[in-house]
C-alpha cells in the first residue's frame, strides 16, 4: 500500500510540474493541458452565469489566472503528501513517538513547499532527508516561477490595452481611421501609425503564444478590448489596400506588413482559443468617405474584394463574438 502511495504522488508530481513548466517555460506552447482546462472551464461558468454582464466577465482573466495558480498548489501539495505517505517510518515525530497521520504528512509536505523549515517532524533516513531537499526546492521553483509569469501576464494585459487604445482613439470604425489619414491629397500620414501598430500587434502575439489566459481577460470598455480594435484596423487595412484609388493609397509595403500581423494573430488564436463564425460581418461604407472627398473605388469592384476575404473575416468576427462584442460599424 505505501509504495501505492509513493508511485500516485509521484505520477502527480510529474503531471503538475510539466503543466506547470509548459505554461511558464515554454513560450510557443501556450497553456499545459490542465491549465488549458481551467481557464476554458473559467470562461465558460462565468458565460454562463452572466453572458451579458460585461462585469462578470471581466473577472475572468484575473480569476482564471487564480484558479490556475491555486490548482498548482494543491496538486504540488497533495502530490508531496501521497509521497511523503510512502512508507511507514518516513517521519518522525520530534515532540513524541506517536504514529504520523495523514493530516501530519499533509502539514509536512505542505511547509516544505512553501518553505517554511520543518521542526515538529524530521525525515527518517537519507532517502527521506533528500526527498525533503528535493521537495523545498521543488516548491522554491514554482513559487518563483509562479509570481514572475502572473508578472508577465499582467504586462500583457497593459500591452494589450494599450494596442486597443491606440486603435479606437483615431477611430471606433474603420471608415473613421481611413479619415483620420486623409490629408486632402493622399493617405500617407498613416504610414508611422500602422508602422506602430505592425510592432505592437506582434508583440501581442507572441504574448497570445506563451500566454492564452490572456485571451480571457475581458475589459469592459470596447475602446480598450483587442479582438474589437483589430477588427477595425483589418477593414481599415483593406481600405487602404483595395479601397481608395491607388494615387492616394499609403505605403503598400506598411499595409501588407500590418495586414500580417493581423493573420499571425488570428492563426494564433484561431482554432486554439475560438472558432470562425457561421457568417461574415457587414462589410465597411463608403458614403462617409466620399463625402470627405476621399476617392474610392466602385462598390462592386470593392464587393470582390471583400468576397475574397470571407474566411478571413469569418475568424475575425469568431474573435469578435468571443469576446462578447459586436462588429464594429
Amino acid at each position: 500500500m505505501y509504495v501505492l502511495y509513493f508511485i500516485i504522488g509521484l505520477l502527480i508530481l510529474i503531471a503538475t510540474i510539466l503543466d506547470f513548466l509548459w505554461t511558464t517555460l515554454w513560450v510557443n506552447g501556450g497553456a499545459g493541458p490542465i491549465s488549458k482546462r481551467v481557464v476554458q472551464g473559467t470562461w465558460k461558468g462565468l458565460n454562463a452565469i452572466g453572458s451579458s454582464r460585461p462585469t462578470i466577465l471581466g473577472i475572468s482573466g484575473p480569476l482564471s489566472l487564480t484558479l490556475t495558480l491555486l490548482m498548482w498548489i494543491l496538486l504540488l501539495w497533495i502530490g508531496w503528501t501521497f509521497i511523503f505517505a510512502g512508507g511507514e517510518t518516513v517521519l518522525t515525530d520530534t515532540r513524541n513517538n506517536a504514529p504520523i497521520s495523514w493530516v501530519e504528512r499533509a502539514y509536512y509536505a505542505g511547509y516544505l513547499i512553501f518553505t517554511l523549515g520543518n521542526g515538529d517532524f524530521s525525515p527518517h533516513g537519507g532517502f527521506w532527508q533528500i526527498m525533503t531537499a528535493i521537495a523545498t526546492a521543488n516548491g522554491m521553483l514554482f513559487l518563483t516561477l509562479g509570481a514572475t509569469y502572473v508578472l508577465s501576464v499582467l504586462n500583457a494585459v497593459t500591452l494589450q490595452r494599450a494596442f486597443a487604445d491606440s486603435i479606437t482613439g483615431m477611430g471606433m470604425t474603420s471608415d473613421a481611421l481611413v479619415q483620420k489619414a486623409w490629408n486632402g491629397k493622399d493617405l500617407h500620414e498613416i504610414d508611422f501609425f500602422l508602422n506602430t501598430t505592425s510592432s505592437m500587434l506582434g508583440q501581442l502575439t507572441a504574448q497570445h503564444k506563451a500566454y492564452p489566459v490572456l485571451h480571457f481577460y475581458h475589459t469592459e470598455s470596447k475602446e480598450k478590448a483587442a479582438p474589437f480594435a483589430i477588427a477595425v484596423l483589418d477593414d481599415a487595412l483593406t481600405i487602404l489596400e483595395d479601397g481608395v484609388e491607388e494615387q492616394v493609397r499609403p505605403n503598400r509595403f506598411l499595409v501588407e506588413e500590418a495586414q500580417s500581423s493581423v493573420k499571425s494573430y488570428l492563426s494564433t488564436v484561431v482554432p486554439s482559443v475560438v472558432k470562425p463564425a457561421s457568417t461574415v460581418p457587414p462589410s465597411p461604407a463608403f458614403e462617409k468617405l466620399r463625402t470627405k472627398g476621399i476617392p474610392v473605388v466602385s462598390d462592386e469592384m470593392f464587393a470582390d474584394v471583400m468576397q475574397a476575404k470571407t474566411e478571413h473575416r469569418k475568424k475575425l468576427l469568431g474573435v469578435v463574438e468571443s469576446d462578447k462584442r459586436e462588429w464594429p460599424i
